[in-house]
């Protein structure tokens, strides 16, 4: 096997105190730390335990749609792999969960024979099943919001429904932000499902131990009249409950 290797790991949303001893080991063990994290606690944290870890936000570029910037942060990943150094990419929540940089580069070293691997970090669904107290037993049903909006899928209301980047929906570039339209078109939908009057949560995990998370409450037929952090994911609970 050539020398050099990649291995994805996440800071879980609290990064100080939610990253696993086998990230923490990843991260000091590596010749070079690369990170994407839109928040500030997570990313000081990795910063006390890696000082020299290398920004790949600064990719991002105003108009440039994420997709490009995510081929660019796949390639950072991949080409101190191909010069023979440990590699160690660290991502906000879970490095494979709605995020696909690392399991591109994972995929492309491997297959030129590469060590790569991906290890897990707690992600925000996880904290707002804990956070709601959701019960999932009619099961889950879980979407990135402008994919959703493009693909439209069959929505079982018996189910509880995740929709992840709503704060981003319908709006694939940078700077990050809700494209109101887009907005406008998700609560149409879901309400037709659903009726104005169903629940709707915009939730946003804290992201520091000392925080409280987000919790707003409000129907699917408001969706539109509330503010979208970046962050944020819209929980729609099952009709049944």
């Amino acid at each position: 096997m050539p020398k050099g290797s990649l291995i994805a790991v996440g800071l879980g949303i609290r990064a100080d105190d939610q990253i696993t001893p086998e990230a923490r080991a990843a991260i000091l063990d590596a010749d070079v730390v690369l990170y994407a994290i839109g928040d500030r606690f997570s990313a000081a944290s990795l910063l006390r335990l890696r000082p020299d870890a290398e920004d790949l936000a600064t990719l991002y570029g105003h108009g440039r749609p994420r997709s490009d910037t995510y081929s660019l942060m796949t390639q950072a990943m991949v080409d101190p792999v191909l010069d023979g150094r440990m590699v160690c990419y660290a991502a906000y929540g879970h490095p494979g969960v709605f995020a696909g940089s690392a399991g591109a580069a994972i995929d492309r070293l491997r297959e030129a024979g590469y060590d790569a691997k991906m290890l897990p970090g707690i992600s925000a669904d996880a904290c707002l099943l804990a956070d709601l107290q959701v019960n999932l037993f009619n099961g889950l049903q879980s979407y990135e919001a402008t994919e959703f909006l493009r693909v439209v899928p069959a929505i079982e209301s018996r189910a509880s429904l995740l929709i992840w980047g709503i704060g981003v929906a319908g709006n694939p570039g940078w700077p990050f932000q809700p494209d109101l339209k887009s907005i406008e078109l998700l609560e149409t939908f879901l309400t037709d499902i659903y009726g104005p009057d169903h629940e709707a949560v915009i939730y946003q995990a804290a992201t520091y131990s000392l925080l409280e998370p987000t919790i707003h409450r409000t129907t699917v037929g408001a969706i539109g009249q509330c503010e979208h952090p970046v962050l944020s994911t819209l929980y729609v609970p099952s009709s049944t409950d």
